[in-house]
This record gives C-alpha cells, sequence and structure tokens, in this order.
C-alpha cells in the first residue's frame, strides 16, 4: 500500500544523491529556518518553497553541476585591498524595476545611469511572488504610510512598496536615497534577532534603514514622515566589507570566501562521466546518510510495537539532545544511534562546505553563513 501527503506536500523534481546533500546539510538548514515562515505563534518553522528553496544558492546552481573529473572548482570573487569583492562592490546594490515600469514593461526606458539589479530568473520569480502577494494584502498600518509617501508625495522622493532586494523583500524602498523603511508590527517581537541580522546584512551592502512601528504610523503619522524626511538628509554610510585579515581576506574565508559556478558548458570536463570530487563526496555521504538512517528506521523483524518508535521526529529530537540543542526525554533506540547520525550528518556537512570552498568551522557561525549565501546569490545576479 502507497500513502501519500494530501497537503503541506514540497516535491523537488531531482532524485539524485547530491541534491539531497545538500538540501539535508546545515548550511541550507540555517538558510531555510531564516527564509521560511513561520506557523503559530512563531516558533514552529514551515519550509516555503518561495523563499527557501527558489531563493537559495547551491554550490552550483541546479542543471549546472559539474560532471568531469577535471571540472574546476567553484572559483572565489577577486577580492579588493578592503576584502570587498569587485564584482560585488560595482553590481550587487540595484533593485529592479517594478513589473511594468522597466525597459521594454511598457513603461518608459530608464537612463543608462539608472540603478538596476539583475538577478537569476529563479530568484526573480520568487521574489516577485513573494513580493506581489504581500502587495495584494497589506497591513493597516503599510496601507496608512503607503498612502502618505506614494507618487513622491514626501519630498519628491520615489518610494516602491514590497520591494525584492536579493533574497529579501523589504516594505520600502527609496533608491534614490538608498532608504529602507520597514514598519514593524506584533511579529516582529517574536522574529527581533532574525529582524536585526537581515537588517544587518542589508546595510553592509550600503543601504540604509529607517524602521517604525505599527502603533507610530496609526497614531503619530506626521512623526513617522519628519523621521523619514531626516533620514534623507543623513550621511549614506559606506557598504561594510566582511570581517578581513591582514591579507584583505574575509576571516575563515581566506581567498575562497565566495564561489560561483562556471556557466553551462564552459571549463573542463563538462562532458566527461566522472564527477567532480565535491559533487562526488556530498553524493557519498548523501546515500550513507540515507541508507543507514533508512536501516534503522526499518530494522527487518522489528515487532510493530517497537517499530512505531523509530520515527524522525524521534531520531531528530535525539540528534538535538546528543548534540546539546535541547533537553528532554529521548527513545532510547534513538538515543543509542545519535551518535552515529551525528557522524554521518558531520561528513555530510563537511562535504558540502568542500564543495563551496569553506571551512568547516563556519557552520558555527549562522550569520556569516547566510553572508556568503548572500554573496554568492550577488555574485550570480551581476552575470
Amino acid at each position: 500500500m502507497t500513502i501519500l501527503p494530501d497537503s503541506a506536500l514540497t516535491v523537488v523534481a531531482r532524485s539524485d544523491d547530491y541534491f539531497f546533500g545538500v538540501l539535508h546539510s546545515r548550511i541550507h538548514e540555517r538558510w531555510a529556518l531564516r527564509m521560511g515562515t513561520w506557523l503559530g505563534k512563531g516558533n514552529d518553522p514551515r519550509y516555503t518553497p518561495t523563499t527557501t528553496f527558489e531563493t537559495f544558492p547551491f554550490p552550483w546552481p541546479p542543471g549546472q553541476e559539474p560532471v568531469g573529473a577535471a571540472a574546476p572548482h567553484p572559483k572565489p570573487l577577486p577580492h579588493t585591498e578592503g576584502g570587498a569583492s569587485k564584482a560585488a562592490e560595482g553590481t550587487a546594490f540595484h533593485p529592479s524595476p517594478p513589473v511594468g515600469e522597466g525597459p521594454g514593461m511598457g513603461g518608459q526606458q530608464p537612463p543608462e545611469t539608472a540603478e538596476r539589479w539583475v538577478i537569476p530568473p529563479e530568484l526573480a520569480r520568487a521574489m516577485t511572488q513573494v513580493a506581489r502577494q504581500l502587495r495584494r494584502d497589506p497591513t493597516p498600518s503599510e496601507d496608512r504610510l503607503w498612502q502618505a509617501i506614494r507618487k513622491e508625495q514626501l519630498d519628491g522622493r520615489k518610494f516602491r512598496r514590497q520591494m525584492p532586494i536579493g533574497p529579501f523583500v523589504v516594505d520600502f524602498y527609496c533608491a534614490s536615497e538608498r532608504l529602507i523603511v520597514e514598519v514593524d508590527g506584533p511579529v516582529h517581537e517574536s522574529q527581533r534577532a532574525a529582524d536585526q541580522q537581515r537588517q544587518a546584512m542589508l546595510e553592509s551592502l550600503g543601504l540604509r534603514f529607517v524602521r517604525v512601528t505599527a502603533a507610530q504610523v496609526e497614531n503619530h503619522l506626521p512623526h513617522v514622515l519628519q523621521a523619514i524626511r531626516a533620514a534623507f538628509h543623513a550621511e549614506t554610510p559606506h557598504p561594510k566589507p566582511l570581517p578581513h585579515t591582514e591579507g584583505g581576506a574575509s576571516d575563515g574565508a581566506a581567498e575562497t570566501a565566495f564561489h560561483p559556478s562556471p556557466p553551462v558548458g564552459e571549463g573542463p570536463g563538462m562532458g566527461g562521466t566522472d564527477p567532480h570530487p565535491a559533487y562526488r563526496a556530498i553524493s557519498d555521504a548523501a546515500r550513507q546518510l540515507h541508507e543507514e538512517r533508512d536501516a534503522w528506521l526499518n530494522p527487518p523483524g522489528l515487532p510493530e510495537t517497537a517499530l512505531k518508535q523509530r520515527t524522525l521526529t524521534n531520531l531528530y529530537n535525539a540528534l538535538q539532545v546528543f548534540r546539546g540543542e535541547d533537553s528532554g526525554r529521548v527513545v532510547p533506540a534513538a538515543g543509542d544511534f545519535a551518535p552515529r547520525l551525528d557522524a554521518l550528518h558531520r561528513a555530510l556537512d563537511e562535504a558540502v562546505c568542500d564543495a563551496y570552498g569553506w571551512e568547516y568551522d563556519v557552520l558555527a557561525d549562522e550569520e556569516e553563513i547566510l553572508r556568503r549565501l548572500l554573496a554568492l546569490n550577488l555574485e550570480r545576479a551581476a552575470r
């Protein structure tokens, strides 16, 4: 008998071990927890394909994985003296026009100096879908502020609402001032740390923030508008580079911080049959994880009462306890297998880090992981 879930089902149209491995890595886990949505009171994560899967920068873009043994390792970006990438420095901070306002979309052709952010098609589709949904269903405070700043009402500055910027969507964005205005509702209290890290990542690109609360917009709109006006005349900070060592490369990243993949058909070995060593290492580690985990979940001859306790939930609860990330009761069989499961995941994480060209210890710094993934998205967008 085959049982298929009828709701909350995400299907990925790939069956290879490499893809399975990357999606099971801690790197993708960190990205998914930050970019996904939350259910209930904000403490139950939900995997949202449009913001977690479609925006995630794999070591090589899907369909462009190197299959030849001589295929080059993903190449790091060039570094300037300050540690920032020249490619990212020149192209990373250019928001795209909304639908209907860009060249060829029925609007006027912008001047050659107009800022545009050319993003990968899959990222553009995902972010456009998210932004459209948010525009269709604004909060009362967002709509109130929008009515006050739209059509260049505020000192002639043009704002766009629910603006995609890289893998994020911001409430309001003024391109001429490089200014983001965020209206924080009640949910902000439950995700304050995440919002602060998201803001820090965008500020590292040279963008500026004005944060106001929904209550301030509802009750003190003139003061909110004055705060935005004051930001027009504030000095724009220079984009902050990543922390760097004497040589100019970022800590822990050295000269391999961000690794774009070669375009389709380029690079030696693309027509071969042997996979790239890093690709093969991920596949092997993922296959081993799947085989041993499946053997634990479905051992032959086990009584049904014992088999019912062998679930992924019980297994990964035990893994969190083993790692010291949680406390609580553990099913004995799951607790016995947890050390081996941790070793299997560690081998997989090391292989995925190697594919990106990162040291394994980067996994201890969630913000650094997110910053590197964002930089990889920006570098690919510049192509």
